[in-house]
């Protein structure tokens, strides 16, 4: 049986020095983590579509590939799901180390 789309990306690419583990994340929150990997799907596409519009900025361009690629790579890495780092009490919210802001 074929893969489904919204498990084609790579996770070495984006842990935090984390040990990420979508069988874990499939497992604790089936349901919710897939709808987020679907949606995680559609913001790249939304991301790679602005890209080639030719009638935005490049600043525009760069600072919405930048805001969605760092979305997409918590929303596939359950950083959004229940006990996430994103959801959790008094934790410091974090950047991906992996994505650089534009300009730096």
């Amino acid at each position: 049986m074929p893969t489904p789309e919204i498990f084609s990306f790579d996770q070495d690419r984006l842990a935090d020095g984390e040990t990420m583990s979508v069988d874990r994340l499939l497992n604790d929150h089936s349901v919710l983590y897939v709808n987020h990997l679907t949606m995680a799907l559609g913001l790249d596409r939304w991301r790679e579509g602005v890209l080639t519009n030719d009638g935005d900025s490049t600043d525009f361009k760069r600072g919405v590939d930048w805001a969605l690629k760092e979305i997409v790579a918590h929303l596939r890495q359950g950083h959004y799901l229940p006990g996430g780092v994103m959801l959790a009490q008094g934790e410091p919210l974090r950047r991906s180390a992996s994505l650089r802001r534009p300009g730096s």
